[in-house]
């Protein structure tokens, strides 16, 4: 917990922050949200773009075969056929830039309606009667909000488009080249493919705990440096009156070494999280050879040619790469499910706080009339002048809660009489507001965006 602003600030605990069933539960709630129903644009984003990687995979399975025809090729130096399978791969190619164009304009268009139905969701929650007002005042139990829906929801939607349909199509692509690779090795290249990627699976679950923990920290650390500065924007003028910036730098310095500090933390488990997958990549680039070795030394295509012998190793190669490839792909996506993982604990940490306190909100009350706990405040005598405002046992509370701000206070305000209602920082001093009442002023004058009708209205209500 910290000190900001008047106000202490209590962050919630990072072990939270892990790839557990809590994520599950709270990575649910939002998936509720990212596809409201079967019949929302998300929804139909999602299959247009399932299908045409779908289509980029057959696509690749045929630009895949082509260097091994041109293998055979080349030994029987067929020129016509050269010619040929050159222009047939030169449409391969082109239709495979297409299909990959196009599912990253989708796969944008789908970030940013995912980002437009979340944030809009949390803001139906977040303005609802007042609590904004309880969650960056009064409760404070999560660090941030505005971060959260701003910068973590952007990177949650982000990323979790980009991970989405290849991590679901995965099955699919996997079980056609265990096929394939079967048909060319026996069951050697395919077992041999599986128990490489349990074990890299296995150590790859060890490593992104630790990393999923600091993507959560780090974005606490990156709201409180940047509510930091935040703060010395919207208090420049008064901060150059005490001139306080020796104290504003001392404190910002300290806000960024904690900062870097966890950012060093993140990127050293990082970097065994990456030696892992890198070597996941490169190691299974050999395999398929490793594979096929056995089978082609035990004599089993001598009855191939060489023009034969040299495309069906250029064909088992693609296979079996290709098929390590689905394994270390999605090992590879571990590192981005870091984010959407660290990031959606935080989103769903702020839908379950904002949840509490709109269930305690509390319209009731009854609570101001019980028993006296101290003696009544005798009104102030007029001496002689016109009353022009009396008040008798006011008790009064914070907005849409059951806490007691003051009881039984009894005053009188004369005409002529110049008052001051003072009281300790970050206390409420308001009354009831517009024409008939009195006009708030701030310590630090609120004005939206928008024009002048919009200001006035905020402080005397809807203009007749």
């Amino acid at each position: 917990m910290e000190q900001t602003g008047g106000f202490l600030r209590v962050h919630p605990p990072s072990e939270e922050a892990r790839f557990n069933y809590k994520f599950f539960k709270r990575f649910w709630r939002i998936c509720g949200i990212l596809f409201p129903s079967l019949n929302s644009a998300s929804v139909w984003l999602t299959f247009f773009l399932v299908l045409l990687c779908l289509l980029e995979q057959v696509v690749i399975y045929y630009v895949g075969l082509v260097p091994s025809k041109y293998s055979k090729i080349f030994i029987e130096k067929d020129e016509a056929q050269f010619f040929k399978h050159t222009i047939y791969a030169v449409g391969l190619i082109l239709a495979e830039v297409f299909i990959l164009s196009t599912k990253t304009y989708v796969g944008s268009v789908l970030y940013i309606t995912w980002r437009g139905s979340l944030c809009g969701v949390l803001h139906d929650i977040y303005f609802k009667d007042i609590l904004y007002y309880q969650l960056n005042v009064v409760d404070k139990s999560i660090d941030n909000p505005d971060q959260r829906m701003t910068q973590d929801v952007d990177r949650m939607c982000n990323t979790f488009s980009q991970v989405l349909v290849p991590i679901a199509i995965l099955p699919f692509t996997t079980g056609y080249y265990i096929y394939k690779c079967w048909g060319v090795t026996s069951y050697l290249g395919p077992v041999s493919n599986v128990i490489f990627f349990l074990v890299f699976t296995i150590f790859n679950k060890l490593l992104m705990s630790p990393v999923v923990k600091h993507v959560y920290k780090q974005e606490q650390r990156e709201g409180d440096f940047r509510y930091n500065h935040m703060q010395i924007r919207v208090n420049s003028e008064s901060a150059a009156f005490y001139r306080s910036g020796a104290v504003e730098k001392e404190k910002a310095n300290k806000k960024l070494k904690v900062l870097l500090k966890t950012q060093g933390k993140l990127i050293r488990r990082e970097y065994a999280l990456n030696f892992c997958v890198n070597a996941a990549d490169y190691l299974g680039s050999i395999l398929s050879y490793v594979a096929i070795a056995v089978p082609i030394f035990a004599g089993k295509y001598d009855n191939l040619s060489d023009g034969d012998l040299a495309m069906l190793i250029g064909q088992n190669g693609f296979y079996s790469i290709y098929l390590i490839n689905c394994f270390t792909k999605l090992i590879d996506q571990s590192i981005q499910m870091t984010d959407v993982i660290g990031t959606a604990h935080r989103i769903g940490q702020l839908f379950e706080v904002l949840g509490r306190l709109s269930d305690e909100q509390n319209e009731d009350y009854r609570f101001l009339f019980g028993s006296d706990e101290r003696p009544r405040t005798q009104p102030l005598q007029p001496h002689g002048k016109t009353v022009a405002f009396s008040v008798n046992d006011l008790t009064y509370g914070l907005p849409k809660s059951s806490k007691l701000l003051c009881k039984n206070l009894s005053f009188q305000l004369t005409s002529g009489t110049s008052v001051l209602v003072t009281g300790d920082r970050n206390v409420n001093k308001n009354m009831e507001l517009g024409p008939n009442g009195l006009l708030y002023l701030p310590q630090k004058p609120y004005f939206t965006d928008g024009t002048l009708r919009e200001q006035v209205r905020i402080l005397f209500g809807p203009l007749r």
